[in-house]
């Protein structure tokens, strides 16, 4: 499986597939459906044929009817095998199909009206909108009809559908009829009955009703459609009340019941009187509550009094004059209005000699479908299903396999995938929008209509490329999601990440104080839009106070904070001499600035005792060295002298060679012992100049071939070409690479390679040494640097464990740094120094001043 997923063969394979089963699955769904909306699974085959061209009958009407008098139209619906003609008549009983005078439009000539029979017409009528819309339908061949009064009955549904035209209107009043007790909106001087009407009635009992009233057309009045007090508040009684006594609350009771009773209308019908109410103790403005169908609310006293029988009855409107209007919530009022509308009659026919229809006609393309679904059509759900699932297999391979590549192992990202995802999803948005409009133009262009033979291979294309690019996109997801942190490749994420980087750089670099402020700003501002919503003047005035209270104490907090927080900045610089001012400090702030006074003390007096330890310590290898070195000195002279007397005896002369070893390797112990002492604590002169580390690097490395070879051990340099320039100290430096190339020697792995690289990144130079050693290395770079540490633990080998130490030592005070990676056999040393740029430059600068020199010293 691992192979067949990097195979290109299989996934063009599976590209095919996949594509041509979404085309197959489209295209029999589509087949299936139209099947079974259209009923063709119970007809044979002319019978499917016959209702193909009963529609495009039906379509050519249409076009005939929208192109009327289009001489061009007409020759080409000739062409098309279509014969029409397009006439008014209000009895098709009466009508003469054979009179050219009867057709308003037609492209029959004279012989084909002389010839036509009657059954064989077919018609189809149009109702034309005034707002420019059309509606038709098909009723079929003439001679289906015993009797074309039938006909003209069946089609009068479409003269029933009256169509309505909605206009929006501004209502500027809202008026009450007094005298007939009706709402109205007023707009254009003409009156709309409000439809529904909500009143809340307040009694003096602190109860509040709600009544509704829905207007009745035919009796001209309102009715109670519902009654509660559900909603309703009981106030309290206050004093007054109760002192009145029981007399006004009879006369109020008795009141109360008069105005209910009118609120609820008569007992049989419950017609409500508004005009009643009026002339009662509650007139209309004294209506505190009313809400208009639902939408618009108004007071009594906002409602304009009119008279109905002061104003023509032409200007109220009812439902014969306006069949429909409503209010909206923008309070504008919309009435429908009838829209005028006229019908007309196609007459044609369709060619029944095959021979006649022309190869681009809708004929043809009818007898096409029809001879493709009596092929496929009742397999077509089957086919369709078949299509689906070698499509989802197809995909589940690719999509287990895109990403991957033969002799590559993991997900490998193409240069489409790498590109930001918003752009790859604009680019296949956009590409998808367009090749779908080509093809709905293709579908839709009379020229690619007419034709199936051009419409197929054009449409199949554009089909392809649209899944195509479809698939491309979907599988370009599945290897961003494969490969693991998809989103870190998208706009969206870097446009985020770089203001979410500023932002916290901002933030980490501005102090405790301005981070606090930004903190109070961002409270402050929401706690007081808060508030000013909740509209409460002396909570504001308190939170007010509250915040300014708090802003000072926690900023004074802050202040020392940022004094702790300096302080231990101060100390961690290695400044243990700074002392926090905890005079003016309070709280935990104060007692914290005081231990860290404490620890600075502390820390202080620890440097100056571990610095007295290291000058005692080397002072006292400084004297032990020396007192060591007189003696030995002298056992060294006198081992020579006795080399060069004749002592003929072979035990001496052996015991003289390990007098000689051993006191030689005491010497390079000790000078070893006092070289590191002093590059340690820095006590060495250090002069650093312009170096071109490429010469200086073959030179040095040179100079150790012959022991390179002794040791079986071949050395591969790679420097660049072009000079590189470092600042060192040369004899130093020949010391370092004088260290690490002896060591390479002493414990690289016989007959392997020892390679010294020399490269330049950024700013930065570094010399690596890599070689194989021969001894297990158990042990880590770091503890390699330390004074007396070995990488043979048993010490069979010469060394004595300083050589690392001192090299790093000298690098750091060149001004550079030494780093030993252990990793299992490999060991690999990097020195990297500071690049010298413009060096080349400043050196051609010191001849010509040293050329001028020369020449003033002539």
């Amino acid at each position: 499986m691992n192979k067949i997923r990097g195979s290109v063969i299989a996934k063009m394979i599976a590209w095919v597939l996949c594509i041509g089963g979404a085309l197959g699955t489209a295209a029999f769904g589509y087949l299936t459906i139209a099947g079974i909306e259209c009923g063709y699974y119970n007809m044979t085959r002319d019978e499917i044929l016959a209702e193909e061209y009963r529609n495009v009958n039906a379509s050519y009407s249409m076009d005939a009817f929208l192109n009327m008098k289009n001489r061009h139209n007409q020759k080409y619906l000739a062409e098309e095998g279509f014969r029409y003609g397009i006439f008014q008549a209000d009895d098709l009983a009466k009508v003469d199909f054979q009179d050219k005078t009867l057709y308003m439009d037609t492209n029959m000539t004279d012989d084909e009206l002389k010839g036509l029979d009657k059954n064989k017409v077919f018609l189809y009528q149009i109702r034309d909108l005034a707002n420019d819309g059309r509606e038709g339908r098909s009723y079929g061949y003439v001679e289906d009809w015993e009797d074309l009064s039938g006909l003209q009955s069946s089609s009068s549904h479409l003269e029933e559908q009256d169509g309505f035209v909605w206009s929006s209107q501004y209502a500027d009043a809202v008026c009450f009829d007094a005298e007939q007790g009706i709402f109205y909106y007023r707009s254009d001087e003409k009156y709309y009955p409000v439809r529904e009407v909500t009143m809340y009635y307040e009694n003096d009992f602190g109860i509040v009703n709600e009544y509704n009233y829905v207007y009745d057309y035919e009796v001209g009045k309102y009715k109670l459609s519902y009654y509660n007090n559900e909603y309703g508040i009981v106030y309290e009684e206050d004093e007054e009340w109760v002192a009145e006594g029981t007399a006004r609350e009879w006369n109020a009771t008795a009141v109360e019941d008069k105005v209910d009773r009118l609120l609820k209308g008569d007992e049989t019908q419950q017609y409500v009187d508004f005009a009643a109410l009026n002339r009662s103790v509650l007139s209309y403005d004294q209506w505190s509550g009313l809400l208009l169908d639902q939408v618009r609310e108004i007071a009594g006293e906002e409602l304009i009094a009119i008279d109905s029988k002061r104003i023509a009855k032409s200007a109220f409107i009812d439902l014969d004059t306006a069949p429909g209007y409503y209010l909206d919530d923008y309070y504008t009022l919309h009435v429908a209005q009838e829209e005028e509308t006229a019908f007309y009659w196609v007459a044609s026919l369709i060619p029944d000699d095959s021979t006649l229809i022309t190869r681009n006609s809708r004929y043809y393309a009818s007898a096409w479908v029809a001879d493709l679904f009596d092929m496929y059509g009742r397999n077509a759900c089957t086919m369709a299903v078949s299509f689906a699932i070698m499509t989802l297999v197809s995909f589940i391979f690719l999509a287990y396999a895109c990403g991957y590549r033969k002799d590559r192992e993991g997900i490998v990202l193409t240069w489409f995938d790498r590109l930001p995802l918003e752009i790859v999803s604009a680019a296949a948005f956009f590409a998808e929008i367009i090749l779908i409009s080509i093809l709905y133009m293709q579908m839709t262009s009379r020229e690619f209509r007419d034709s199936i033979e051009v419409l197929i291979p054009f449409a199949l294309s554009t089909a392809v490329l649209i899944c195509a690019i479809a698939l491309w996109y979907v599988l370009s997801c599945c290897v961003r999601i494969k490969y693991g942190k998809w989103w870190r490749n998208s706009l969206c994420y870097k446009i985020w990440s770089i203001f979410r980087n500023a932002f916290f750089k901002v933030f980490r670099n501005i102090g405790l104080l301005w981070k606090l402020l930004l903190f109070l700003m961002v409270k402050t501002f929401a706690e007081g839009f808060i508030l000013l919503a909740v509209g409460d003047g002396m909570l504001l005035l308190l939170w007010f106070a509250e915040t300014v209270l708090l802003s000072m104490a926690a900023m004074y907090l802050v202040i020392q904070m940022n004094e702790l927080q300096k302080a231990a900045k101060k100390m961690a610089d290695g400044d243990l001499s700074y002392k926090v001012p905890t005079e003016k400090m309070y709280w935990g702030c104060k007692e914290h600035g005081e231990n860290l006074n404490k620890i600075g003390d502390g820390l202080s007096k620890a440097v100056d005792e571990r610095m007295k330890s290291e000058r005692f310590k080397t002072e006292l290898i400084t004297n032990v060295s020396h007192d060591i070195k007189t003696p030995l000195t002298s056992i060294i002279n006198y081992v020579d002298l006795l080399e060069k007397e004749e002592l003929h005896n072979e035990k001496a002369e052996e015991y003289l060679d390990v007098l000689e070893r051993q006191s030689s390797k005491l010497k390079k112990l000790i000078e070893d012992l006092v070289e590191a002492s002093k590059a340690s604590t820095g006590n060495i002169e250090v002069g650093n100049e312009l170096l071109e580390a490429g010469v200086f690097l073959t030179q040095t490395v040179g100079e150790f071939e012959e022991k390179l070879l002794l040791s079986g051990l071949e050395l591969i340099v790679k420097k660049p070409e072009k000079p590189i320039y470092i600042s060192a100290d040369g004899r130093h430096l020949w010391r370092v690479v004088d260290n690490l190339m002896s060591n390479i020697c002493k414990y690289a792995q016989p007959s392997s390679r020892v390679y010294v690289n020399l490269e330049k990144e950024n700013d930065v130079v570094t010399i690596t040494f890599r070689n194989i050693s021969k001894y297990q290395l158990n042990i880590n770079g770091d503890e390699l640097l330390e004074r007396f540490i070995r990488g043979d633990s048993s010490r069979n080998t010469e060394g004595h464990g300083l050589g690392l130490s001192i090299a790093k030592s000298l690098v750091d005070l060149m001004g550079g740094s030494m780093e030993i990676t252990v990793d299992g056999d490999l060991f690999k040393v990097r020195l990297n120094f500071k690049l010298q740029e413009g060096a080349e430059e400043l050196l051609r600068q010191r001849e010509e001043n040293n050329e001028v020199q020369q020449e003033n010293e002539k």
